[in-house]
């Protein structure tokens, strides 16, 4: 492409090959201009160049986009393999179509395609006319005008605009379908711009072209947490060939035959080709894990038992399997009355009331509360006491409402149940009278009245009960000259006074009744009143404690109040019981209790400080009930109950240590004669059948002493029940000498026996009094139900271990060396973070 260096051709040469030739010879001083052109000819030439490549390969950028877009968008790693394999080679095939087309059609421009780009549209084509020569020569005077003309030409090229690349593309594709691709692609790369590389590489690497060998799948139901029900998994392949692999189906189908509503089902399959999960004809969403793997989550409810009744694996072109699931709904809780309420007066004791319940729940119990109304009016609901989660009621429940406002009075009441679901079953309502306390003091007696009438009378009224109130408190004598028992009386007047001159609400009725019950118990009671309210803060404050996993400090605080209280309760508890001449043998109940209580909060303390929420949560469950037992040992039982009470826990103890003798004296045959063959007599038949006579015989003895004791059969737990049906198997199987069921027998009536002890003395307390005996009976404070006799408190509420003294120790030493090694720098990092992780559950 340069331009010759040439003399001036002869004005003679003639007019063939005008244009740019080898011919073609610049005047000498034009020398610039001819570099300038001679460097944008070049450059014109690539960019006319790119314009043919850019316009022929239009469709080859379009179906490249096209691509990009489809790979981005994720379609293709969910198709079948065979299916993924055609379009990427339907792609490859269109792809290497649109080259061919393109290498064939495109051509490098050459000198004379660059100079008609480069002139365009001029009129006078400077380019070409600077390169012209004369037709045939001339004078001198016309070769002159014809060197300056191509001079003027030449110049007026140099100065021609190189200007951008015009491709012209519109002209291939007048509807402009390639715009289509670029906005697919837009649109591709905005789902996928998170990870373009994954889908990419998915998309082109497709699966087998002929899947179907098999998958494998697993799945885990975890039932809600109230059920106790264990989580359950399986995993299972298929397609099934072996029997092996059919009897893995059966328990894979096995698991779905009857879920509790609720149940958390994660599902995940590895398969190479593309799988499906539908729930009831409805497709689930997956979380696509990699390639092979995909896992789906879903909850059952009853919902899905009507519209879902199975679940289906497919893929592209086969269902792999299909199996009915079966959700069992949680069914409300039903309650219903045994026997009508009844209330039940202690001497010397807050009243109570018994409700014979029986109920039933699915999955348990929860909660227990009971309603109250009169005339229209309804008061707050109580709590009822409940231990654990039972699934059935089948004693009496008992409600200490002494103290509540309606005390003494006629109401309705029911009994609301619920379960961990939220639904509630209730009892019909019931007419009986509210259980009161039976005061001794003269004071504390006019006070209660005082207030039953307070509750009952209609505002104009009550001026009578400000003036009753008012002589009281005119005459502090009788009180002892209590100045808090003087202010409560003085307010408690005045309230009513001004009750008497409007309207009263029923809240500031119950406020005004429960300060006078407080002003009661104070008079009657003296100091032990406030110990017990301070022992019950004191516990409350303690539980609040470990429910907020309160720091040590705290916790340190909350134990060392309940210890204080604790011991004040106990010495004002002393100081009543001797002015009472309470025998000696239940006074020392108080110091059992009080080191029982002692050894439950240095468990805690302890557990609290290695951080075992769950351990500590069922220490202070027992905690509670053993404070719970010792406030009730308050109420002093009349002689006729403490006889009563005292006649069935001998006759319960003997019979104990008579089960014991049995036992060990089987235990004692069973070692002394080796296994005899079957239907080989045993030597100590006859000394079988004397023990199962004596068995029998205690078991009949049982049944009499427990029936003396107990008038109302309703309230003896079952446990004795239970007791006695264990002692009559053993007998059966004593004198059929076989000692392995008797031993089995006697252990199982032994264990009943014991922890019969303490439920009949609770009921029977509950029924007719407490009073210091209660800290006598099995099951309270310190004592345990194992039926070695050994004692501790090493179960929880829920049949959980709760770690013993050595077993804290241990793990104490445990916590304080894996602190030590943390605190080490020059160890490895990895052993750093995984024991700042063990760190941080405590």
């Amino acid at each position: 492409m340069a331009l010759p260096e040439t003399p001036p051709e002869s004005p003679k040469a003639g007019v063939a090959g005008a244009g740019v030739t080898e011919q073609s010879v610049p005047p000498a001083d034009c020398g610039d201009l001819r570099r300038r052109i001679e460097y944008r000819l070049r450059l014109m030439q690539t960019i006319t160049g790119l314009e043919r490549l850019w316009l022929e390969s239009w469709v080859l950028r379009a179906l490249c986009l096209s691509c990009l877009a489809v790979m981005l968008s994720g379609v293709l790693p969910g198709l079948p393999g065979w299916l993924h394999l055609a379009g990427l080679a339907l792609a490859a095939g269109g792809l290497l179509a649109a080259a061919v087309a393109m290498v064939r059609r495109f051509r490098w421009p050459d000198r004379q395609d660059t100079v008609r780009r480069w002139e365009g549209g001029h009129v006078h084509r400077p380019l070409t006319a600077s390169f012209d020569r004369l037709s045939q020569g001339g004078d001198p005077l016309t070769e002159a005008l014809w060197l300056e003309h191509k001079r003027q030409a030449r110049a007026e090229g140099a100065g021609l605009a190189v200007g951008l690349m015009v491709p012209e593309v519109a002209a291939r594709d007048p509807w402009g379908l390639r715009a289509i691709p670029v906005l697919a692609f837009v649109i591709a790369l905005t789902v996928g711009w998170q990870d373009p590389a994954h889908r990419l590489r998915d998309s082109l690497t497709p699966g087998p072209v002929f899947p179907g060998r098999g998958l494998t799948a697993e799945v885990w139901l975890t039932p809600p947490a109230y059920t106790g029900l264990p989580p359950l998994t399986r995993s299972l392949t298929l397609p099934v060939a072996t029997p092996e692999a059919e009897e893995a189906l059966r328990a894979w189908k096995g698991l779905f035959s009857a879920l509790p509503s609720g149940t958390r089902v994660q599902l995940l399959v590895r398969s190479d080709a593309a799988v499906d999960v539908h729930l009831g004809g409805m497709a689930l969403t997956p979380d696509v894990l990699d390639q092979k793997a995909r896992r789906w989550d879903l909850v059952l409810t009853p919902d899905a038992e009507r519209t879902a009744p199975e679940i289906r694996i497919s893929s592209f072109w086969r269902t792999w399997l299909t199996w009915p699931v079966h959700v069992v709904a949680d069914q409300p809780p039903s309650l219903a009355w045994v026997a009508p309420p009844v209330s039940v007066a202690r001497p010397g004791a807050d009243g109570a009331l018994t409700l014979p319940l029986r109920g039933d729940d699915d999955w348990g119990f929860t909660a227990l509360s009971l309603e109250l109304r009169r005339e229209g009016e309804e008061a707050p609901p109580v709590a009822l006491p409940l231990s654990g989660q039972p699934k059935t009621l089948r004693s009496a429940v008992s409600a200490a409402l002494a103290a509540h406002p309606w005390a003494g009075l006629e109401v309705q009441v029911r009994v609301r149940g619920q379960d961990a679901a939220g639904q509630d079953g209730l009892t019909d309502w019931a007419a009986v009278t509210l259980p009161e306390r039976s005061f001794t003091h003269p004071v504390a007696r006019k006070i209660i009245a005082t207030r039953k009438t307070l509750m009952t009378v209609a505002p104009p009224d009550m001026i009578m009960v400000s003036a009753a109130l008012s002589h009281l408190s005119a005459q502090p004598g009788a009180f002892g000259g209590d100045p808090v028992t003087f202010l409560a009386l003085r307010v408690a007047a005045l309230r009513a006074a001004v009750f008497s001159a409007g309207t009263v609400t029923p809240e500031a009725r119950q406020a005004t009744g429960a300060l006078l019950w407080q002003t009661a118990v104070r008079v009657e009671d003296g100091r032990l009143a406030g110990a017990r309210d301070a022992l019950e803060q004191a516990r409350q404050d303690l539980a609040d404690a470990v429910e907020r996993h309160a720091s040590p400090e705290e916790m340190q605080a909350a134990i060392a109040a309940v210890r204080r209280a604790a011991g004040a309760f106990i010495n004002e508890l002393l100081n009543r019981m001797e002015g009472m001449a309470v025998p000696l043998p239940q006074m020392s109940g108080l110091a059992m209790s009080a080191d029982s209580i002692d050894r439950m909060a240095q468990a805690l303390e302890d557990l609290s400080r290695l951080g075992s929420a769950e351990a500590a949560r069922q220490m202070m469950d027992q905690l509670s009930r053993a404070l719970s037992r010792l406030q009730s040992a308050a109420s002093m039982p009349d002689a006729r109950q403490m006889e009563m009470v005292s006649r069935m826990m001998e006759a319960l103890q003997e019979a104990v240590r008579q089960q014991e003798a049995l036992l060990k004296q089987t235990f004692d045959i069973r070692q002394d004669e080796p296994a005899r063959r079957k239907g080989t007599p045993s030597r100590f038949a006859s000394r079988g059948m004397e023990l199962g006579t004596e068995q029998e015989q205690l078991a009949q003895r049982l049944k009499d002493s427990v029936g003396a004791a107990g008038p109302d059969p309703s309230l003896m737990p079952e446990s004795l029940a239970a007791a006695q049906s264990a002692m009559t198997a053993a007998a059966a199987s004593l004198r059929s000498a076989r000692w392995e069921e008797a031993l089995e027998s006697q252990a199982a009536a032994l264990s009943a026996l014991k922890k019969g002890q303490g439920e009949a003395l609770g009921n029977m307390m509950s029924r007719g009094g407490g009073g210091p005996m209660v800290l006598m009976s099995p099951g309270g404070p310190g004592l345990s139900d194992d039926p070695t006799g050994r004692g501790g408190d090493s179960l929880g509420t829920a049949g959980q271990p709760i770690p013993d003294k050595p077993q804290r120790a241990k793990a104490w030493d445990l916590l304080q060396e894996l602190r030590r090694r943390a605190s080490d720098r020059n160890r490895p990092a990895e052993e750093l973070e995984y024991l700042n992780r063990l760190l941080k559950l405590f």
